[in-house]
């Protein structure tokens, strides 16, 4: 990759896991740069969007109410726990919660819990 960027000059942005950054080495002229987790406010507004999604989409009446509901359902819900207070200010663990929660009927944190125990068929 490092070829690649400097036989074309390309500005590249690379990321990856923790474990992932260990193991590289990188060059100079590589920048470091640590994503900030998701704000209490970030995470209110991603679920937001992605509830409204589905209220547009199945024809909630009122849907403005029923989706501050559902989001501020779903917040208490992942911030009553200790584990997922931590994940859902990683974008990707925020986006991949919201799915699962939109997924299910049941006990969402029953199913969370499940899936991090055994393999997860959602």
């Amino acid at each position: 990759m490092e070829t690649f960027v400097e036989a074309h000059s390309a500005a590249v942005v690379v990321t990856t896991r923790p474990y992932g950054l260990a193991r590289l080495t990188l060059g100079a002229g590589w920048n470091y740069a640590r994503i900030a987790p998701l704000t209490g406010d970030q995470q209110r507004e991603l679920a937001q969007v992605y509830f409204a999604t589905i209220a547009a989409d199945s024809r909630v009446e009122d849907a403005t109410n029923s989706v501050t509901g559902l989001v501020g359902t779903f917040l208490s819900e992942i911030h009553s726990s200790p584990d997922l207070r931590i994940v859902c200010g990683i974008p990707l663990f925020m986006v991949l919660l919201i799915g699962l929660r939109l997924s299910t009927d049941g006990d969402f944190l029953s199913d969370v819990s499940r899936c991090t125990t055994e393999r997860c068929s959602y």
